[in-house]
């Protein structure tokens, strides 16, 4: 996009320094392009209707304050400004989360701590936009496939990113056995949820996410 109008400039924003690194050696030869660290609730170093748009795929859901999030789109777009978002509705591989969690703990589990589904309720995009005082102008799911490799053990670790805290102080509590507990529910959907394809690659189908366009009032 960045190449194709070169008279814009985009700024790319994270909070995670390392994702902002890679962000800058992706877009290195792109004068019209800049990343920086920031945190979507406190965009404060960027004035009052600022940005024609707001692009956040995939990122509302990991914030703790998420009505400070979208109260930042709106206080820094411009009137008559995009948001353009994406969040998740349905992802296989949260499913078998889940049960790991469950088998650990041997009763129903919370929300993972890295939870992509927090935003995955019907209804509850659109109100925050609403209280955002965004008008939402179009709204779109899709589904596509996850492809997680012929690496199982790559798999495993990519599968259980979101948990791996929870793995860790299920150990230091004394659950010595959770890590592997966790990986018998791995192997079990291996085996039994029809996830390796004809190539031998573990791959999940139904995972669906909807995208939102919202405008702020010009």
């Amino acid at each position: 996009m960045a190449q194709r109008h070169p008279d814009t400039t985009f700024i790319l924003t994270d909070l995670a320094p390392d994702m902002v690194e890679k962000a800058e050696k992706f877009s290195a030869k792109l004068p019209n392009v800049t990343a920086r660290v920031a945190d979507a609730q406190d965009l404060s170093e960027f004035p009052n209707n600022h940005f024609d748009a707001v692009v956040c795929c995939y990122g509302f859901m990991f914030l703790p304050e998420k009505e400070k999030g979208f109260a930042e789109v709106y206080r820094t777009l411009k009137p008559g400004g995009l948001l353009i978002t994406t969040v998740w509705k349905e992802v296989t591989m949260m499913k078998m989360v889940r049960e790991m969690m469950e088998a650990v703990l041997g009763e129903a589990p919370p929300a993972p701590p890295i939870n992509p589904m927090a935003l995955s309720k019907e209804g509850l995009l659109e109100d925050y936009l609403k209280g955002a005082k965004l008008r939402i102008e179009h709204t779109e799911n899709s589904t596509y496939p996850f492809n997680f490799g012929s690496e199982l053990d790559i798999a495993f670790k990519m599968c259980t990113m979101v948990i791996k805290s929870f793995i860790d102080e299920q150990v230091e509590k004394g659950n010595v056995g959770a890590a592997d507990t966790v990986r018998q529910v791995f192997d079990r959907w291996l085996k039994e949820e029809q996830v390796i394809n004809l190539k031998g690659e573990f791959e999940t189908q139904e995972n669906t996410f909807m995208l939102a366009v919202a405008r702020k009032a010009a």
